[in-house]
């Protein structure tokens, strides 16, 4: 992703916020132990403005740290 649309961000900096939307339910993995993710139901409700995450429970980046 990083590479495909010139992003500023390092691979590892975008794994981990695909992690943080995953535990935020926006996005999944493509299957089980994948780093390749597509955009759930609630996630493109989020983008077209009718989901507010606002009052949802926020991911945590402490797992994600070892």
């Amino acid at each position: 992703m990083s590479q495909a649309v010139k992003l500023t961000a390092s691979r590892g900096r975008v794994e981990e916020r695909c992690l943080l939307l995953s535990q935020a339910g926006l996005v999944a993995p493509i299957f089980e132990d994948s780093n390749m993710y597509e955009i759930t139901c609630e996630g493109q409700g989020y983008l077209d403005g009718e989901v507010d995450v606002e009052n949802r429970p926020k991911p945590s980046p402490q797992p994600l740290r070892n």
